[in-house]
């Protein structure tokens, strides 16, 4: 048995490099990136084992694999949208494309994922939207399948019957695609600013969700610093406690940063915080945000609307089944852990 040691070849960072290819002619070395249809050519040294980047070309869709031509100086790429040769001065000619049915779109209004990120969060901002709620007040019964429900979910459908959006996508293949300049739209959460605003070339905004529904609504979720009740506290610890929490929360611009809205008041209201184009466009929901209900065991029956989701968007069942299917099998979950954990 052998044991290896990984290294970095290189201080550059790259969101999927892969697919390493040695181009004999010219000694250097061919990688991919692959979600962001990049190819890259660089040196590598072998005493040192480092790779340099000299040149790299954007194919303007994902691409999986590189080698040399067998004749001639450049390069082919099989990418997304079918094979490509890449000349020596960068010029790209499309060889063959994609059987028909399985090439990638042009540009579409709105992936439809048919996965909890982000589909399912989709769905419950437009049950919220369209007057509906997951549970009742109680959370003793599901009433996701209600009116308000279907028309969610048919909406969501309709992106895909309606030709917005492609069928069967993959998971986060709808962020991919917008980073690729394929989706127009994405509906995902403030933990991906940071990662957009990485890619330099990528031309991109933030604004809230859209009214689809009759009102404004839109799931939220929330990091939480808790002090747990104890039979015996130690008030020492438990005043500590409160002094870290209150000293976090009064420096929470920079927790902000890191792609997250602060809770606190004077921070939201700052003017730093509203320089932060991005956090401060998700802010402005905050009045209409929607937390998933808290219930002992919750997550269990929550997962009941992303199996309906799934049936769905895929085509599986229609909405009104989907959901009611789900809803029954939700309803006993949450009925089952009340009798488990209490009310």
């Amino acid at each position: 048995m052998h044991t290896y040691r990984a290294t970095p070849a290189s201080a550059e960072r790259y969101h999927h490099a892969e697919g390493p290819a040695w181009d004999a002619r010219t000694g250097r070395l061919l990688w991919i990136d692959q979600h962001v249809g990049h190819v890259h050519v660089g040196t590598w040294d072998a005493a040192t084992g480092q790779v340099a980047p000299e040149r790299s070309f954007d194919l303007g869709s994902p691409v999986g694999a590189v080698v040399p031509e067998r004749t001639g100086d450049g390069w082919i790429a099989a990418a997304a949208l079918g094979f490509v040769r890449i000349t020596a001065d960068g010029r790209l000619t499309e060889l063959a494309q994609p059987a028909a049915g399985s090439s990638v779109p042009p540009v579409q209004g709105h992936w439809m994922s048919p996965f909890p990120f982000t589909g399912t969060f989709q769905f419950e901002s437009l049950l919220w939207q369209f007057g509906g709620d997951l549970f009742d007040k109680d959370v003793t019964k599901a009433t996701f399948d209600s009116d308000a429900g279907v028309q969610a979910m048919t909406w969501l459908r309709n992106l895909v019957t309606k030709g917005y959006s492609p069928a069967n996508v993959g998971q986060d293949a709808d962020y991919i695609a917008l980073k690729n300049g394929k989706n127009a739209f994405n509906w995902n959460g403030i933990w991906q600013i940071n990662d957009l605003a990485s890619i330099k070339t990528l031309q991109w905004g933030v604004a809230p969700i859209p009214k689809v529904g009759t009102q404004n609504a839109v799931w939220a979720n929330s990091h939480q610093f808790v002090i747990m009740r104890q039979n015996q506290p130690d008030q020492n610890k438990q005043e500590a406690a409160r002094y870290f929490i209150n000293w976090i929360s009064q420096r929470s611009l920079e927790w902000a940063k890191s792609g997250k809205i602060p809770a606190r008041k004077s921070v939201l209201e700052s003017a730093e915080f509203k320089a932060l184009a991005p956090e401060a466009q998700f802010a402005k929901q905050i009045d209409y945000v929607h937390f998933p209900p808290q219930a002992p065991g919750i997550g269990d029956a929550l997962a009941m609307v992303d199996q309906a989701l799934n049936n769905a968007i895929l085509g599986k069942a229609d909405p009104a089944k989907a959901l009611s299917a789900a809803a029954g099998q939700a309803t006993k979950i949450v009925q089952d852990n009340q009798k488990k954990y209490g009310s």
